[in-house]
């Protein structure tokens, strides 16, 4: 088979972090970490019990034929009280960890802040006062100089736009805050830690010094479709204020040392700008040696003047943030491969020469446990396919050293607890057994070859599983979705023939199944002027229009459309996105004959019931069924006969808000807070 080679001295890796795989969260003398204080955390043990099947996790490694594995330090198990005293004990774990990896050639990459800061710190000030940034500083010379003669690539942080902005702003992660200035206070503490802490490492003698940032790509709901298409210039601004919160505004400081003149008003706005003093962009902005991206899913946009801010993106009122119609992880996720490339091709076009590395990339699926293995196709897809992007980056002259999957092992997913399954391997939590699933022999196969096989093989189909297995389609179907009505024998047969035939189910239909109903209706007709809304004219746009289903290549009509029943209403915020409506309302009449009802901005599936709001999008009602809202008088409110479900993924909040006042239960006057799908996409990644 003809293989699509990587580069020659391509690092093929895995990625895991401290808190999420050691377990052992009070032994040897470790210190309690934010994460541990926390009441939606408190799952780090025993997490993997990594702390003391370290040598079993790296014969996997070895096994799979690893030749990087990316961890982080747990701060509080090296000083307890987050500075000053040393715990000998703490070290020494790592000590033994590094050796391990060297004796099984493995190169150690060192990530020495993943979002467990000692509560010590916390409690005094966190990441809101600046000695923190100095006591990260102290840290970092502490672990190099027990490990910096092993250890040649340090990372400083991991992601600090989630610790700041999910942690301090949305409170979503510890330490639970809700303050946009703290939020933007917390990020340039971080980042100032991050200049302290590569000079602390270089000064030690560290040899490759860099850092690993969240970075998405924020595009329209069209563009997600066509990466080509120009936004409106509405949509634009929107597109560029997300970006300068998400990307640049850690980006830019690091690799220029500066930050985004569009970012600093809202920022002053928020918290003001006296955190940031003079010369520590200069620190902040001296050069790295190599920084990390850890993709996942693009950010879709769209100008929304009634839309709120998000609390994890203080300053993005009037923007909304838009559920997309693909194919997504369990998660929820949007899976979009050709993201990995957009992002490496502006990388490399906006910071050329920066060395690059992909330190995260995975995926959340529900894996089903079967005698002969973990079948977990959807992740080897997945996997593929952002290879295949990451191949075409190369091809172009993106400087991309290495990849690393998240994650080596099934483990603690923050907030999420035990349910998320980003592994490679999979962990019984309740025996800590570990066997390796489907994806990491593919994985193994991958690295052995240091490449891809150049096409597709063909793709089998149901029929031909159902013809190997001699079953009936819908069995089939059953079994790769994980559904329990199957019997075990049968269960058995089936993944046989999936794993003989290498079937690979369809992505965008699994992303369709629920398991709450027995039935989906799909609903297809061509949106006509009836879904069109009129635009007045406004502070960023001259002219007055009709926005709607784009008639040929237009979107937008200087005049009104001919007067129908639903073009008759002026006041409905739904807008048409080039393939779907986004917006806090439905048309006034949808194309499937459907009432429209009163929506915030949550998105459904299935047809409408009476005490639910939908969100339509031109083909389905996308989206699920939230929990009963409460009702003021604290009544809940019965949510109808729906076939649809909610997605807790889908909420701001995680809860539901209080609507208007109302006496009884089962009134429509109560519905749940608003969605938003950047809450949802980076409430927290994985990693």
């Amino acid at each position: 088979m003809s293989t699509a080679r990587f580069p020659e001295g391509f690092v093929w890796g895995v990625s895991t972090s401290a808190y999420q795989i050691e377990g052992a969260s009070d032994e040897d003398g470790k210190g309690p970490s934010i994460w541990d204080s926390f009441p939606g955390g408190r799952n780090g043990d025993p997490a993997c019990d990594h702390y003391r099947r370290y040598p079993e996790d790296v014969r996997l490694m070895k096994e799979l034929g690893l030749a990087a594995y990316r961890f982080s330090v747990s701060w509080p198990r090296v000083l307890p009280e987050g500075a000053g005293r040393l715990n000998g004990a703490g070290l020494d774990f790592y000590d033994k960890l590094v050796d391990e990896l060297l004796g099984a050639g493995i190169t150690p990459y060192t990530t020495l802040y993943h979002w467990d800061l000692p509560q010590a710190l916390e409690d005094r000030g966190g990441w809101t006062s600046r000695d923190t940034a100095h006591r990260f500083a102290d840290y970092a010379r502490a672990v190099h100089e027990r490990l910096g003669d092993r250890v040649d690539t340090w990372f400083t942080l991991n992601e600090p736009w989630v610790a700041a902005f999910t942690g301090h702003g949305s409170g979503v992660h510890a330490p639970g805050r809700r303050s946009a200035a703290d939020a933007f206070t917390g990020a340039h503490h971080m980042l100032l830690a991050h200049g302290l802490g590569a000079e602390a490492l270089r000064s030690a003698g560290a040899s490759r010094v860099g850092v690993v940032l969240n970075l998405s790509p924020v595009l329209t709901p069209a563009q997600l479709g066509d990466f080509t298409l120009e936004p409106s210039e509405e949509d634009t601004e929107a597109v560029a204020r997300i970006d300068a919160l998400l990307n640049r505004q850690f980006v830019e400081p690091i690799l220029r040392g500066r930050y985004p003149a569009d970012l600093l008003p809202v920022i002053e706005r928020a918290a003001g700008l006296g955190h940031i003093h003079d010369g520590d962009l200069d620190l902040i902005g001296r050069p790295i040696d190599l920084l990390g991206v850890n993709y996942y899913t693009p950010i879709a946009v769209q100008a929304q003047p009634s839309a709120a801010a998000d609390p994890a993106f203080p300053g993005s009122e009037g923007i909304l943030f838009c559920s997309v119609p693909t194919a997504v992880t369990a998660m929820g996720w949007p899976i979009m491969p050709g993201g990995l490339t957009l992002l490496l091709r502006r990388l490399a076009r906006e910071y050329p020469g920066t060395e690059l590395m992909i330190t995260e990339n995975g995926a959340d699926f529900v894996d089903v446990v079967t005698g002969d293995g973990i079948h977990d196709v959807d992740r080897t897809s997945y996997l593929e396919e952002h290879l295949r992007a990451l191949r075409t980056s190369l091809d172009e002259g993106a400087r991309v050293r290495g990849y690393l999957v998240w994650s080596l092992l099934d483990c603690v997913e923050w907030a999420d607890g035990y349910r998320r399954k980003f592994g490679l391997v999979h962990v019984d939590f309740a025996t800590q057994r570990r066997r390796l699933k489907d994806s990491a022999l593919w994985y193994r196969d991958v690295i052995k070859r240091n490449g891809l096989s150049v096409s597709r093989p063909k793709r089998p189909t149901l029929e031909t599983v159902a013809a190997r297995a001699q079953v009936s389609r819908a069995t089939v179907s059953r079994v790769v979705n994980g559904e329990a009505s199957v019997s075990p024998e049968v269960r058995a047969v089936v993944l046989r023939a999936v794993q003989e035939l290498g079937y690979v189910p369809n992505a965008a239909a699994r992303s369709l199944v629920t398991r709450r109903t027995n039935s989906v209706a799909l609903v297809l007709s061509a949106p006509g002027p009836a879904a069109r809304r009129w635009s007045p004219p406004s502070s960023s746009t001259s002219r007055a229009c009709w926005r709607g289903p784009a008639s040929r290549s237009r979107s937008c009509w200087p005049t009104p459309p001919r007067a129908t029943a639903a073009s008759s209403s002026t006041s409905r915020p739904a807008r048409w996105t080039g393939s779907y409506w986004c917006g806090r309302t439905a048309p006034a009449r949808s194309p499937s004959g459907w009432p429209a009802p009163r929506c915030p901005s949550s998105c459904w599936a299935g047809p409408p019931s009476p005490h639910s709001s939908r969100t339509w999008t031109s083909t389905t009602w996308a989206a699920r069924e939230p929990p009963p809202p409460t009702c003021s008088t604290g009544a809940a409110v019965t949510s109808g006969s729906s076939a649809a479900r909610w997605t807790s993924s889908t909420s701001r909040t995680g809860s539901p808000g209080t609507g208007t006042p109302c006496a009884r239960p089962g009134c429509t006057r109560c519905s749940p807070r608003p969605a938003s799908t950047a809450s949802r996409a980076r409430r927290r990644p994985a990693g």
